[in-house]
């Protein structure tokens, strides 16, 4: 109110437009606009309201501008307070730990001050005395397994310090001191609070007085990592601050060790949760244990100091805490209250026929706190014990049978459940109210109506069931408030998922459904289960986990179904150029987007597998999930490697020249074009790379290599048996070679079938390189010793038929020159050496001279230009195409 007069005052004072206000009565708390103004306004005329009201609105604006003024100026004392506040807490923290320290040595001071002697410390540490030892007669009834548990705590803090680098120098070894909360599995991220980036990745374990946060290192030297801890903290001296989700950061929480403070992330809520969760109730375990600790020592501090000779106290003087828990209870019931319970159970018998639950909930209520107040009466009044439990019983059943009524009303339940919460019979009200639940959920569920379309129908059932599920735990929050009641719903919760996936199963996979139909049944599940988020229950994960598995079977039916149409393909497949379609060109999926090359030469078998390729990603990507990414990948492998195996097993029939082509060229296809495509299109969908494709597109290559090298050893063998050899061709002759030889008709198909061979497959790089592979195989093996071999014995060699062989392996060479390696030229000239010597060895008499190189050079010049050729010269291809 201070704060408004000043500015009222501030505004009056300055401004002269709005002098005529009477500002202190619109600062006022118990200002009342409509009476005020009719008294203002009534006395004046319409120009003096507007005048009036212009007046106001300049008053508004002035204290606007005024308010901003104040803002701008105390900005800076407004930011200075806030770091005061900060530091303050860290101080107050700190204070709060050295009066919880102080308060301990003072009691324990007072005690040793006011202890006479040892002999009361004697009659507690006696083992007789089992009243001023309870602790220790609650251990000696189960020793084993409190030794056992030590045991397990003990090797437990071993295994830490020894994972730990560096532990034993920042927390000495205690044996108090054990694991409440291993945190090795879950990762925490240090956050730096200046810009919410990640620091590091920690782990966090939570010991019965202290917090350790442990990161990883690694050694560089032998490049293992290890656990080093980081930061120790004492659970007394520290605080721990949830933080509000907010669009820069999720599932953070800070820690306050003053003068400092971390910032820490969780991956999920669901951790944050059960970490903050550990660590108060740690904490308040500590606060609680203290706060006992002082409370007996001031209670034993008013025992020792109050001396046993002592008269009797005063009667006028109030009793204490100790006297009232002290004090003796009756040993018998009052006369009035035997006659009572006697009459009780007929009463009982009353109420209940007359449904008058309450009255009788708290008649029972009222005899068991009488028997409780008299527990040595247990044996003397057994029977009305007896015949109120059964009483009990029988209630029970009439409300048990009312809470389970599927037409009860929200109040009529809530007040069942409490009846028997107050009986004692919270389990049993629990599982009848959760059991008939069920019921409602199952019988809802058969009143949805099938009408054909799977989709309408898993949404309608999505909506049913979460609906339900939903109200139920409203009305559970309100009925059972205890925590140790959570569990059981949870897990029914759960129990009723279960059963409502076993119907969409039934209903969608079972029934083999296609994707774009279990897409849109998932989708319509996983919206209706939002509703739950609102309550705390966020069970997404949960129909994750449960359709997980019928995904994988459904993708795994397709990849069967897909090998099967892939290898009848290919089956069907003659292996002749097609066209591809205008529609084929500018079709475009969510695994093939740029569509087909038209410049490239493949077969039917491509486009079948490009189009089926095309459908399985428009599939997949209805679906699609990192958690299947494994799945959809493998798939995608299995299917390029079922073409190409299938392609090399169908390869290995007799085919034409321009079939072998479209068959290495259409697996070339795949792997260079199809591939890298569907790689790139994952690689978008997942935002990451794809290296299970990349490494098996490299394995892939060794297919088409072996194609290519059979078809090279198809092509030798048909050459050097059916073309072109040295059994081909009589070199035998021994008359003399004519001025004008020309090369032999072998000779010429061979060259011949080199140029089909290139024509066929369109002067392709790959078939350029088998062409010259053909070549150098056909003179390797005529440089075998077998085709040296007659069956007459070696083979001979005339004065013509030797010169003949060197024009013609001088004819092709020249002819064939830029299909001809090293390696082929110098096995041609081998072939040449050999047969001139096998001449001279046989014809050692003849004394003719042969041919120098230079007639050889002129003849194969000659016969080049003058040859009308029925096909491409090689020169001509080789300009065609250069590579």
């Amino acid at each position: 109110m201070a704060a408004r007069n000043i500015t009222l005052s501030t505004i009056s004072t300055n401004d002269s437009a709005i002098q005529g206000l009477d500002l202190a009565a619109y600062g006022e708390v118990d200002f009342k606009a409509d009476s005020y103004l009719n008294g203002i306004l009534a006395k004046l005329p319409e120009d003096g309201v507007r005048s009036y009201r212009a007046i106001l609105k300049d008053a508004k604006e002035a204290a606007a501008k005024d308010l901003q003024r104040n803002v701008h100026r105390n900005y800076s004392e407004f930011v200075l307070i806030s770091k005061e506040i900060s530091s303050l807490e860290g101080d107050v923290l700190s204070l709060r730990g050295l009066l919880n320290d102080l308060a301990t040595v003072n009691s324990g001071y007072k005690i040793g001050q006011i202890l006479p002697s040892d002999e009361n410390l004697k009659e507690q540490e006696d083992p007789s005395n089992e009243s001023a030892n309870p602790s220790k007669k609650s251990n000696l009834a189960n020793p084993l397994s409190s030794t056992e548990l030590q045991e397990q705590q003990r090797i437990a803090m071993e295994n830490l310090y020894e994972s730990i680098d560096g532990l034993k120098k920042v927390l000495p070894i205690s044996k108090t001191r054990h694991i409440i909360r291993d945190g090795t599995e879950t990762r925490i991220s240090e956050i730096n609070p200046a810009n919410y980036k990640q620091k590091q990745q920690v782990f966090v374990h939570v010991l019965n007085d202290t917090l350790l946060v442990v990161i990883k290192k690694k050694n560089i030297l032998n490049g293992k990592t290890k656990m080093v801890i980081e930061k120790c903290f004492r659970l007394i001296e520290m605080a721990i601050i949830d933080m509000k989700d907010s669009t820069d950061i999720t599932n953070a929480f800070k820690i306050m060790s003053h003068p400092d403070v971390y910032m820490y992330r969780t991956e999920t809520w669901e951790e944050k949760r059960s970490l903050l969760a550990v660590i108060k109730r740690v904490s308040d375990d500590i606060i609680g244990q203290k706060k006992k600790d002082r409370d007996a020592a001031q209670i034993a501090a008013i025992k020792i100091a109050v001396p046993e000779a002592n008269s009797k106290p005063d009667s006028n003087a109030k009793p204490t805490q100790l006297d009232a828990a002290e004090s003796p209870k009756r040993e018998d019931l009052s006369p009035s209250e035997i006659k009572w319970l006697s009459e009780l159970s007929y009463d009982l018998d009353v109420l209940i026929a007359h449904r008058e639950f309450d009255t009788a909930v708290t008649e029972i209520l009222k005899a068991r706190n009488i028997f409780v107040q008299h527990p040595d009466t247990k044996i003397k009044y057994q029977y009305e014990r007896q015949d109120v439990e059964d009483r009990v019983d029988i209630l029970a059943s009439f409300i048990c049978r009312d809470l389970a009524n599927p037409i009860a009303s929200t109040t009529q339940i809530q007040d069942n459940i409490d009846r028997l919460i107050l009986l004692g019979l919270g389990n049993q009200a629990r599982a009848i109210f959760l059991e008939s639940r069920s019921a409602i959920i199952h019988h809802r569920i058969k009143l949805v109506k099938f009408d054909g379309d799977v989709a309408d129908y898993v949404n309608d059932l999505s909506m049913v069931v979460f609906r339900l599920i939903r109200s139920t735990c409203d009305w559970y929050n309100v009925s059972f408030k205890e925590s140790t009641m959570a569990s059981g719903f949870l897990k029914w919760v759960r129990n009723e998922i279960e059963s409502f996936g076993d119907i969409v199963r039934r209903q969608v996979f079972e029934s083999r459904k296609p994707f774009c139909v279990i897409a849109e049944c998932l989708d319509h599940t996983l919206h209706h289960c939002e509703m739950l988020r609102d309550i705390g229950l966020d069970l997404t994960f949960v129909l994750n986990q449960l359709f997980h598995h019928d995904l994988i079977n459904s993708i795994e039916e397709y990849r069967r179904k897909g090998k099967e149409m892939i290898i009848k393909y290919i089956d069907e497949d003659v292996f002749q150029v097609v066209e591809c379609a205008e529609n084929d060109l500018i079709k475009s999926g969510e695994m093939l987007a740029p569509g087909l090359d038209s410049g490239v030469s493949i077969s039917i078998s491509v486009l079948q597998m490009f189009d089926f390729l095309m459908d399985f990603g428009a599939d997949m990507g209805l679906i699609m999930s990192i958690q299947l990414y494994a799945k959809i990948v493998w798939c995608l492998t299995d299917f390029f490697s079922t073409y190409l195996i299938r392609i090399m097993d169908v390869f290995d029939k007799k085919w034409t020249n321009k079939q072998y082509y479209l068959m290495i060229s259409n697996c070339g296809y795949v792997i260079d074009q199809m591939m890298p495509q569907v790689s790139s299109q994952l690689a978008l969908r997942f935002d990451r790379s794809i290296p299970e494709l990349d490494e098996h597109r490299g394995r892939l290559r060794g297919v088409v290599s072996a194609m290519q090298n059979n078809f090279t050893k198809l092509k030798v063998k048909y050459i050097v048996e059916k073309v072109f050899s040295l059994q081909a061709v009589d070199y035998s002759s021994t008359a003399s070679i004519l001025e004008n030889a020309k090369p032999t008709e072998s000779a010429i198909m061979f060259l011949s079938d080199i140029n089909d061979l290139l024509r066929d497959a369109e002067n392709s790089p790959a078939f350029r390189k088998i062409s010259i592979d053909i070549i150098q195989g056909v003179f390797s093996q005529m440089m075998e010793a077998n085709s040296w071999e007659t069956d007459r014995g070696p083979m001979r060699f005339g004065f013509c038929g030797v010169q003949q062989l060197v024009l013609d392996i001088h004819f092709f060479l020249h002819v064939a020159e830029p299909f001809v390696n090293q390696q082929a030229n110098e096995m041609a000239n081998k072939v040449c050496e050999k047969a001139l010597r096998a001449y001279f060895t046989q014809n050692a008499k003849i004394r003719a001279n042969l041919k120098t190189g230079e007639w050889y050079d002129r003849r194969v010049q000659e016969e080049t230009r003058h040859w009308n050729f029925p096909f491409l010269t090689m020169n001509e291809l080789a300009g065609a195409n250069q590579f």
